[in-house]
């Protein structure tokens, strides 16, 4: 009885190794796919980039000696450059995964640099007729800050926040720091329709789609992914506020 209680126990043994060895293969195999297949992509993405850039720099050669088609040569740019920064999201992303993502500070003014990032990102608002209010307390600051980092940060919240605000929207941003001037409060607000608490726990995560088909706007679910990665690379933590209507 022994005996076969132990052949019985073996041959489950055995087969719970052969299970988790075939289990640990296959799981093997498919991140070496999807390694490889990431890394195709990368490639890909980062080549693609290249004649874009060409085609942005023959649009600008263009625009001055057809002064008629003015208007049509600011949509092409518009979308050239649309397509620009979802490629460099899928690249940043993709750094993000494998662990490449890596700060390189350097010494500035920082609410300066928040500001001038802000700015950047107004005529998008201005074409939607919508109000951006900035506001940051103290106006200098001088710190180690990553530029890069910084600038998808306030760039992708406050794009986020002028897709979802609607003609004549009004979007704030807010940025304070501590009495220890050593960390900073970045706050984005905007009158838009809100989100369900559903809605509020995805988020962050990536290709998350949200409401981009219901407001008839575009979206990859990259951006605000890409940013809660940023933040935490930065020692920051990210969350949000809202309600529906």
């Amino acid at each position: 009885m022994t005996t076969i209680l132990l052949l019985i126990f073996g041959i489950a043994v055995c087969a719970a190794l052969f299970l988790g060895a075939r289990w640990l293969y296959i799981r093997s195999v498919r991140m070496k796919n999807r390694l490889q297949m990431s890394y195709l992509f990368t490639n890909i993405t980062h080549e693609i980039l290249t004649p874009l850039t060409i085609l942005s720099s023959s649009i600008e050669l263009l625009k001055p000696k057809h002064t008629d088609c003015t208007a049509e040569y600011d949509m092409m740019e518009l979308n050239v450059q649309r397509i620009v920064r979802l490629l460099q999201q899928i690249l940043e992303t993709s750094k993000s995964q494998s662990g490449e993502l890596k700060l390189k500070v350097s010494n500035g003014d920082v609410m300066e640099y928040i500001h001038n990032t802000a700015l950047c990102v107004k005529p998008l608002m201005m074409k939607k007729g919508q109000q951006l209010t900035i506001e940051c307390n103290p106006k200098s600051m001088i710190g180690w800050i990553d530029p890069d980092k910084l600038d998808k940060i306030i760039f992708n919240l406050l794009s986020n926040a002028a897709k979802y605000s609607g003609e004549k929207g009004e979007i704030s941003l807010s940025v304070k720091t501590n009495s220890y001037f050593d960390r900073i409060s970045i706050t984005v607000q905007d009158n838009g329709p809100g989100m369900d608490r559903q809605q509020q726990k995805h988020l962050f995560e990536r290709f998350y789609d949200g409401n981009y088909r219901k407001f008839n706007v575009l979206g990859n679910g990259l951006g605000l992914a890409l940013v809660k990665r940023v933040v935490e690379i930065v020692g920051g933590e990210i969350s949000v506020e809202s309600e529906e209507g």
